[in-house]
């Protein structure tokens, strides 16, 4: 691996990303406060003024008391008036105490206490008014009633003061709140567009340092998939940052990966070449296993002709003792003909038993049923296995390994005959072919007694037999011969008994090669 290099692009690009981030957080968490601190401030003096005009009226509520009390004390005297008085006063203290604890400036302060001062003032001098009033000291009364006035314009002007200090305040804050709330929304504005340039550069950088080179590696690694394990490509590998590591890490596996591949190839052929030549004995062992089926068949269809033979040569003997030569002719052709047929059967055994290498000819399928069946049907005659053939003469000529198709069918006719056998002392077996759009079905049934284990037929080593009677093999080996050329073999259970499908294509699968042999593996008689 290429050792890593300080500094790099993308490490570079990462850290600024962060830097710009945290700055946009920053500043749009300053704006917001600012914002937030002045909505505060507006809110508290809204609070004030709120407070204010709770205490203005207040006041002139004790004022216009006072005067009713007054007013009422000079027609009708009671003698608790400066309890009322003071009453009045202190319902008044209550707005006037929550207004001095708020936070208020000097300013305010001061007038608040002196509209504390004229109120007790007012109330010394509502006081007097009534007692010169009842005295009938109408001069004192008098002066003392333009007092009393003079101080409640005052404590008007106090008020006054105070609701345009709280206006003052209310407008400059007003217009600070608007100043906050333009410039918040310039800053938002402004971190906006600085938060879409910085995407901007941040994209332009990742294009250059990063996606240009991770479509780089995405292209190293679909030339792996697509078995290119040279390496060769990274050298077109630019930068000095961690893709260019990671491209070029992926060239050293690439590297390895082929040498991995080459031997795991060669494993797989060795392998593949022990499988086919297991699969040839096994083919071999499955032949010769038939083989030793039809031994007692072939041997009558040699005995019989041997025997004929044998005995037109006794009488050919004594005709020729005798002189009798007329009739020695016919006897020589008879044993020409025994001798020919004996002479079939025992090359069609030899062919079927000798190893051959696949090949696909032009077949007769028809033909090579009735050619199985010639070598089978003397031991179905004497075990009561009643033969019905019902083959179609539509179906054409088949381009296939006649050879292994035979082995299949042969296979097919000796299971039928060994399932008979095992369940009554005669039966049946029916052979069909018919021509069914672009296939040609080959069908096989018995009266044995069906399939214990239908779905299970096709498998390797898998046999209903009883032990040394069967190997597993011969149902595994047809289903493979079957879909070597492209068709499909079936077996299901029937009333009485056992039927198997084979289904092959009409046209060539393209598998083996052909070649021009227009026989099949077996000699016509």
């Amino acid at each position: 691996m290429a050792p890593k290099k300080k500094g790099s692009l993308f490490r570079q690009l990462i850290l600024m990303l962060a830097l710009c981030l945290l700055g946009l957080i920053g500043a749009y968490g300053l704006v917001t406060f600012q914002f937030n601190e002045s909505s505060h401030n507006l809110q508290r003096e809204l609070e004030r003024h709120k407070a204010t005009v709770v205490l203005s009226h207040s006041l002139s509520q004790m004022v216009a008391e006072e005067r009713w009390l007054i007013l009422q004390q000079s027609q009708y005297p009671k003698p608790n008036f400066a309890q009322a008085l003071r009453d009045i006063s202190l319902a008044y203290d209550s707005p006037q105490l929550a207004f001095l604890k708020l936070n208020i400036s000097l300013d305010e302060r001061k007038i608040v206490e002196d509209i504390r001062i004229m109120e007790r003032q007012l109330m010394v001098k509502a006081l007097h008014l009534t007692h010169f009033i009842q005295t009938g000291n109408k001069e004192k009364a008098d002066r003392i009633f333009a007092e009393y006035q003079t101080l409640e314009n005052n404590l008007r002007t106090g008020l006054d003061q105070l609701n345009s200090l709280q206006s003052q305040k209310l407008e400059h804050l007003a217009q600070a709140q608007i100043r906050s709330s333009h410039t918040w929304l310039i800053s938002m504005l402004s971190l906006g567009l600085a938060g879409i340039l910085v995407l901007v550069v941040v994209g332009f950088f990742l294009q250059i340092g990063f996606i240009r080179p991770l479509k780089g590696v995405m292209e190293a690694v679909n030339r792996i998939q697509q078995g290119d394990f040279s390496g060769a490509w990274a050298t077109d590998s630019a930068g000095q940052h961690e893709m260019a590591e990671l491209r070029t890490g992926i060239a050293y596996m690439a590297k390895s990966l082929s040498d991995l591949y080459g031997d795991l190839e060669r494993q797989v052929n060795v392998r593949t070449e022990e499988l086919n030549r297991a699969q040839s004995q096994l083919l071999q062992a499955e032949k010769m296993s038939a083989m030793g089926q039809m031994v007692s068949g072939v041997a009558h269809e040699v005995n019989n002709p041997l025997t004929v033979i044998m005995g037109c040569a006794e009488l050919a003997k004594l005709k020729i003792q005798e002189h009798q030569l007329d009739g020695i002719l016919p006897m020589l052709d008879d044993i020409l003909d025994q001798a020919e047929r004996c002479k079939h059967t025992v090359s069609g055994l030899l062919k079927f038993s000798r190893k051959s290498a696949p090949a696909l000819t032009a077949c007769d399928l028809n033909q090579l049923i009735q050619d199985v069946v010639r070598l089978r049907l003397y031991e179905m005659t004497t075990t009561q296995i009643h033969l019905n053939l019902d083959l179609d003469p539509t179906v054409p000529s088949l381009t296939l390994d006649g050879h292994r198709i035979q082995q299949v069918i042969l296979n097919l006719i000796n299971n039928a005959i060994d399932a008979i056998r095992g369940h009554a002392e005669s039966g049946e077996i029916f052979i069909t072919t018919r021509m069914e759009e672009n296939t040609i079905k080959l069908t096989i049934q018995d009266t044995g007694g069906g399939i214990r284990h239908p779905d299970r037929v096709f498998e390797p080593f898998f046999t209903t037999k009883e032990p040394g009677k069967g190997t597993g093999l011969g149902l595994s080996l047809c289903e493979q011969i079957v879909r070597e050329h492209g068709g499909l073999i079936r077996a299901k259970n029937v009333n009485k008994g056992a039927r198997f499908e084979v289904s092959l294509p009409r046209h060539q699968p393209p598998r083996l090669k052909s070649r021009p042999n227009p026989s099949g593996p077996f000699p016509q008689p």
